[in-house]
């Protein structure tokens, strides 16, 4: 490599007019992991440069949702936090939607960037009929350039940046976790199919460290832009340091005080906003960007952030961004925008302590309150007084009230959408697969992992069950919630006291709400015990933990033994047996009362609709599967009956005209077409009728009927 002829410090880049030694791209060069559709949560494989361009030559032809999809990194998992985690990108891309782009147009401009090893192709929307407006599509182009080595996710976020503001294109690429569908051709769209391509190879790969002068050249100018762009928001928040809110002098002073005690990036953490080196995610940002940014005023830190969700935290700048403090953060999270209640309490709080004692003068404070606030309860009570009622339950035969409830299995195994299930049909009342809710209530899901699905998987369960949840009954928090710190704790017991009719809370999962600590602690792991259990006795209400399986013994929780032990049931996920599909829920333990019988499940993908660029999103539901384990033990009149409301169901579909048509029925419906031998008392009909209901061979939205 020839002398660095200029060097830009903390982007990570230098420029180089060419190279002595090129890295040509071999048919072995890595470009990423390939998912068999985009609904897979684990990659099929690594996909080479021979078999990317053997695809590009020769397309999937088949249906746009369950094309084969390509990740940009060589991590099996394709969620965020597990890109974040390992930090090794290995190809950028562009995504062309706009425009009329030419196949020769995007060559030329990939030659004007240096860029000399490429594949191009168009989508499989390219010039097609858009199903949001009617309109035809104009082209559209995927372009996947590999790199010489392996890079971290900042460096690789700059150059996807950069190559961005170079193809004018869509800013979606520069999302870490974002797959991109191979070539496909899918004719069953309206439209004519239009497919180009063009494969580069004589060259050499883009080496991120050493970029070609003109790529150089774009991420300067970028990196020039931020600059100008934080002296400005610097200018900004200086004068408007003491006018945020139209604060006095007296309160101005206070509030300084206040930021003087905090340590900014602990408040962030505290309000659920992610951090990805410099920058920060809001907690209800929908993009999924980071777009919040940490800087030094005159005596305290103050932020800007860029996320439209951050709308009426602190104030708002002439350019439309957010500028503010910790105080602001606090008052807006904490305080509900309470600005008196936020400067009363937190003054009282935090102006005695500095900054370095700030967590532990809040554990201490929240501790002593506690403490002062506490019930004396008595140390022992006779016998004669013990309850000797039947359990009662939540779920029944499932998770009794008030008790500790383990939910397990491996990552990607199904445990979340199940624990939804169960929220979903306790909100609403509803049996849980033959298991009777004994009164409806609400859920509180303290949400960890998959924050950014669980609306969508929400749709999904309306569209499966054709139901609509009760919204008020069901509270999800905005982020995790380290439940081993004191503080926290509190704060979400006196939200989940605020709630009314609450019946069951959901920990999604250990893992993300545990805090600091060790889960192999039997130390650690007994004091977020103590914590559930606080919550359990508190609140008076269910507490189910999601949790992962260990990594050696997937029978058993991962961590220590400290949570089996003390929780009232452990239900573990196990994959379905004969190589099915899915997965069973296996009662491992249950305190007081007989373990429930295996359940077998599927995931099930609903779609759900197209985004802006007119392609297919969807989720999931978990289904009962019924097989032959389920048959057994089934006496003949439940099988005369099974194969009647089969016949019903059939006729049903004739009438309609589609064999594909949803068949429901009532109980009522199916009584009267039993003839012969099928007929039989009604009392014995309601029976029989709810032992199929139970095995999974049929589904019950009431007051309707659906053979499974």
């Amino acid at each position: 490599m020839v002398d660095v002829t200029h060097i830009y410090g903390p982007r990570g880049f230098v420029a180089s007019d060419y190279s002595e030694e090129p890295e040509p791209v071999t048919d072995e060069h890595v470009i990423g992991c390939l998912f068999t559709k985009h609904t897979d949560t684990e990659a099929f494989s690594t996909l080479l440069w021979r078999d990317l361009v053997d695809m590009v030559r020769n397309p999937f032809r088949q249906a746009k949702n369950e094309a084969p999809c390509l990740a940009f990194h060589d991590v099996k998992k394709k969620t965020r936090s597990a890109v974040l985690a390992a930090d090794s990108m290995m190809t950028c891309w562009v995504d062309l939607d706009t425009d009329d782009r030419t196949l020769e147009g995007i060559k030329h401009r990939l030659l004007s960037l240096g860029v000399t090893v490429y594949v191009v192709y168009s989508t499989a929307s390219s010039k097609r009929v858009n199903p949001k407006t009617g309109e035809i599509n104009g082209p559209r182009w995927r372009i996947i350039i590999p790199t010489s080595r392996i890079i971290t996710v900042d460096l690789w976020g700059k150059l996807q940046n950069g190559l961005s503001r170079w193809f004018e294109s869509d800013t979606s690429a520069e999302r870490i976790q974002q797959i991109a569908y191979l070539p496909t051709i899918d004719e069953s769209l309206p439209g004519e199919v239009h497919y180009e391509y063009a494969i580069s190879e004589k060259g050499e790969l883009l080496h991120p460290h050493f970029l070609p002068p003109a790529f150089s050249n774009v991420i300067d100018i970028l990196y020039e832009e931020r600059q100008q762009r934080a002296e400005s928001i610097k200018d900004v928040i200086t004068d408007a340091r003491n006018e945020l809110w139209g604060r006095g002098q007296k309160g101005g002073e206070l509030i300084n005080r206040i930021n003087d005690a905090l340590d900014l990036s602990v408040v962030l953490r505290q309000c659920g906003y992610a951090q990805r080196g410099n920058t920060w995610q809001s907690p209800n940002s929908e993009s999924g960007s980071f777009g919040v940014m940490m800087f030094d005023g005159d005596k305290e830190q103050r932020w800007i952030s860029f996320h439209e969700s951050d709308r009426g935290i602190g104030m708002t700048t002439t350019s439309g961004q957010q500028v503010g403090d910790a105080f602001d953060l606090l008052s807006h999270h904490e305080f509900g925008g309470d600005h008196a209640l936020a400067l009363k309490t937190l003054s009282t709080r935090l102006i005695p302590t500095l900054k370095e004692e700030q967590r532990e003068y809040m554990q201490a404070a929240e501790a002593e309150a506690k403490v002062d606030e506490a019930p004396t309860k008595p140390r022992s009570v006779p016998f004669s007084q013990l309850n000797r009622e039947p359990p009662e339950w939540v779920i029944k035969n499932i998770l009794p009230t008030n008790s500790l409830c383990v939910l397990f299995g491996p990552p990607g195994g199904g445990k979340s959408f199940l624990a939804l299930d169960m929220a979903f049909h306790i909100a609403l009342g509803e049996p849980w697969n033959g298991n009777k809710i004994n009164r409806p209530g609400g859920v509180y899901y303290i949400c960890g992992e998959g924050d950014n699905g669980i609306g969508r998987r929400a749709d999904a369960w309306e569209h499966e069950h054709r139901r609509q949840l009760p919204g008020e009954e069901l509270h999800k928090t905005t982020s995790a919630v380290p439940l081993t710190e004191a503080p926290e704790l509190q704060r979400v017991i006196d939200d989940i006291n605020s709630k009314v009719g609450l019946r069951c809370v959901i920990i999604d999962t250990l893992n993300r709400n545990f805090g600091p600590g060790d889960e192999n602690s039997t130390e650690d792991m007994t004091a977020f015990v103590q914590a559930c259990d606080r919550i359990k006795d508190e609140c008076g209400v269910l507490v189910l933990v999601v949790h992962h399986t260990g990594l050696v013994d997937s029978k058993r929780p991962r961590g220590s033994s400290a949570l089996i032990g003390a929780a009232d049931v452990n239900l573990m996920l196990a994959p379905n047996d004969n190589d099915l599909p899915g997965f069973k829920m296996i009662g491992l333990k249950m305190k007081d009362a007989e373990k429930p019988a295996p359940i077998e499940f599927e995931l099930k993908t609903i779609a759900l609709g197209v985004d802006e660029d007119g392609d297919d999103y969807t989720s999931c539901v978990v289904r009962r599967v019924t097989n032959d384990s389920n048959l057994t033990g089934m006496g003949s009149v439940q099988k005369r009956l099974l194969a009647a409301a089969k016949a019903l169901s059939q006729r049903i579909k004739t009438n309609l005209g589609d064999d594909d048509a949803v068949a429901i029925f009532t109980a009522d419906h199916l009584f009267e077409t039993l003839e012969g031998d099928d007929k039989m008392k009604r009392k014995n009909f309601n029976r029989d009728l709810v032992g199929l209901y139970q095995r999974g061979c049929l589904r019950f939205d009431a007051p309707h009927y659906e053979v499974v």
